[in-house]
């Protein structure tokens, strides 16, 4: 079962979806009823505002709504088992599973973004995320501060926001902190969302809602309120009006979720929040984020054909699908099957990895070479770094040694295991099973893949180097330079994020490079 999921407030950022709105006239329609709907030129904030203007309660919540559906929109064939989203994101959570249309989402969005503006200036309030306690901990010490402080958001295990008076707030803190809290951080909020001091814009939100016609909903909605799932729309309504005053209860509902069968996660709308909170929550489920970011953002250019197209890791399934060699359903079923069979190799060693800069790649290899137990380099990023994999023993062992040569950083990466490395072998050989049962297509283009550097059309070829990129290293470096030999001049990267361009930029300054995320 999948779930889709939409992030809230504080995933802003300025220019998000612009190059979507560019490239897409469905879009470019949403945003023109946005305005409409709102009163106000949405599109420029988003696109061209400062960061102050973006966080704006009353334009922040309508941005991140739009973008969410925005996103939404290209993957309209994928229908999903549950759906869920972390405060204003319910509102989304409720357009994906048909209860709300969009015009009657925003409307109801934007009421309740001036509502909680409104409530924030008539008091002196705020909200600090607490770091690394049990959630009973802190619910104890808010209990016994004397105002209004209460926990607001469960967002994962060690990681809950409080919200209250700022008096009530900052006392809380510092007993927290008395009581072994890692963090106890205040944060840059207009107001103290989530607790009752938003009583008056729940008051408003319910007027609001009672002009508003919810549907029985196509799939359970895994509430905030409650964080458990229904289809009702009476009951949803009720939970989207406590919602105001009550708690994110985010780790219930992802609980919640895995234990009625879901068992992927899709984080849709601008930066990965919740899949960070998803893995610390249960590292055990399939979030496929972003292979579903690239393919979205894919659609949206889908009318531009490239001479040639690449992918570091795993984003070598978004370069077949756009070059035609795997179908989306196809690719999809492959990364997940391929992350399932990594998670479990990882489980079965003690294993790791690590970035290390400034180095050349020669001292670096070397290096691995006469480090007795398994390590070896997995991505060849671009020069001057790159990224060792194997035992995590050996990792260290190299990185002291890599450190005396000079290397100006040997970091050890928090990740679960020795990627592109011959740890991964019991990995490759479940994906070599899973590819037997998937037809490749001659490629309409040259894929330059990790596991040679080299471009083919060839499906065959194509599919035995995406086996044995699992064990092998993604020769990224030379991926980008024999592209620029074979005459490309222009690179695009599709998909969350800048990382390749970055990396392009320091592999080749001279050549012309965007993105699309």
């Amino acid at each position: 079962m999948k779930a889709f999921v939409f992030p809230g407030q504080g995933a802003q950022f300025t220019g998000m979806g612009k190059d979507l709105y560019q490239k897409s006239k469905e879009v470019q329609l949403l945003f023109e009823q946005a305005k409409d709907l709102l009163g106000f030129d949405i599109q420029k904030i988003m696109f061209e505002g400062n960061p102050e203007d973006l966080k704006q309660t009353k334009v922040t919540q309508p941005a991140v709504f739009l973008h969410s559906i925005a996103a939404l929109k290209f993957i309209s064939s994928e229908k999903p088992s549950a759906v869920a989203g972390h405060s204003l994101g319910e509102f989304s959570a409720l357009v994906a599973a048909n209860v709300l249309n969009f015009e009657d989402a925003l409307r109801l969005v934007s009421q309740r973004a001036h509502a909680m503006q409104a409530a924030c200036e008539k008091q002196n309030s705020t909200m600090a995320a607490i770091l690394g306690l049990e959630d009973e901990k802190v619910e104890e010490i808010c209990q016994n501060v004397a105002d209004i402080v209460v926990p607001a958001n469960y967002n994962c295990p060690g990681q809950l926001v409080i919200s209250g008076e700022t008096k009530a707030v900052e006392q809380a803190c510092e007993k927290l902190k008395k009581i072994g809290a890692k963090r106890a951080l205040i944060l840059p909020v207009s107001g103290a969302f989530h607790s009752p001091l938003m009583q008056p814009a729940e008051d408003d939100l319910a007027k609001a809602i009672k002009n508003i016609e919810f549907q029985e909903a196509v799939c359970p909605v895994y509430q905030n309120f409650t964080a458990k799932g229904t289809t009702n729309p009476t009951q949803i309504q009720n939970n989207l009006i406590s919602q105001l005053t009550g708690a994110v209860r985010w780790t219930q509902c992802v609980q919640n979720m895995i234990a009625d069968g879901v068992e992927e996660f899709v984080e849709i709308g601008p930066g990965k929040t919740l899949q960070g909170l998803i893995k610390k929550i249960n590292g055990n489920v399939e979030i496929s984020g972003i292979f579903l970011h690239s393919i979205a953002a894919l659609k949206f250019i889908s009318s531009e054909k490239p001479s040639a197209v690449a992918g570091h890791s795993l984003g070598e399934f978004s370069a077949l699908v756009a070059a035609n060699v795997l179908n989306f359903e196809d690719a999809l079923r492959l990364v997940s099957q391929r992350a399932h069979a990594m998670q479990a190799a990882c489980e079965k060693q003690n294993s790791t990895m690590a970035a290390i800069l400034g180095l050349e790649d020669e001292k670096v290899e070397e290096i691995c070479q006469n480090v007795a137990d398994i390590v070896v380099p997995a991505n060849y990023n671009c020069p001057g770094q790159l990224v060792i994999s194997g035992e995590t023993k050996a990792v260290e062992q190299a990185c002291e040694k890599l450190k005396k040569i000079g290397a100006k950083r040997a970091l050890i990466l928090p990740v679960s295991g020795a990627f592109h490395s011959p740890l991964m072998q019991p990995a490759e050989d479940d994906l070599a099973k899973a590819i037997k049962n998937i037809e490749f297509q001659e490629a309409v283009c040259p894929v330059y893949q990790n596991f040679t550097a080299k471009g083919t059309t060839n499906p065959t070829q194509i599919q035995n180097n995406l086996i044995s990129q699992l064990t092998g290293a993604v020769r990224w470096t030379q991926c980008v330079q024999n592209m620029i030999a074979d005459g490309v001049e222009e690179f695009v990267e599709i998909g969350p994020g800048k990382t390749l361009q970055g990396l392009i930029k320091k592999i080749n300054g001279n050549v012309e490079i965007s993105g699309i995320s």
